[in-house]
């Protein structure tokens, strides 16, 4: 993971991994066959017994939930990643080169108004 320099953040990290093929909301939440790992303090990530085929990853924090495809981090965690591409595993190969890159987020904040009164509303 780059751009995240501290080992704290990253050790909360997870990515999951789906098969390219199986890449849809429902399969990414029930599939059984997605493999989850855990990301180092120093932003490393290790996945052996690869079967050769086509795969997607994606980043994100517990608690997993509404995850759609995105790279999702927990709301205390001020940094966005950027989606991965597909990416192939070939018989016998060894793939090293396989990074998220993330970037501090910002904070939008806003205030909903009534209409008719044009006062806010209350939560």
């Amino acid at each position: 993971v780059k751009g995240i320099d501290d080992p704290k953040i990253l050790e909360r990290l997870r990515v999951l991994v789906v098969s390219a093929d199986e890449v849809g909301e429902e399969q990414m939440i029930h599939d059984g066959e997605a493999i989850r790992l855990r990301v180092d303090g120093e932003g490393v990530f290790r996945w052996g017994g690869v079967e050769p085929g086509r795969y997607r990853a994606f980043l994100y924090s517990e608690p997993l939930s509404g995850f759609e495809g995105y790279n999702i981090l927990a709301g205390d965690i001020p940094y966005v990643a950027s989606p991965l591409p597909s990416f192939e595993v070939k018989p016998y190969e060894f793939l090293n080169d396989v990074a998220f890159s993330a970037q501090k987020s910002g904070t939008v904040t806003g205030q909903v108004i009534d209409d008719q009164t044009g006062k806010g509303l209350a939560n």
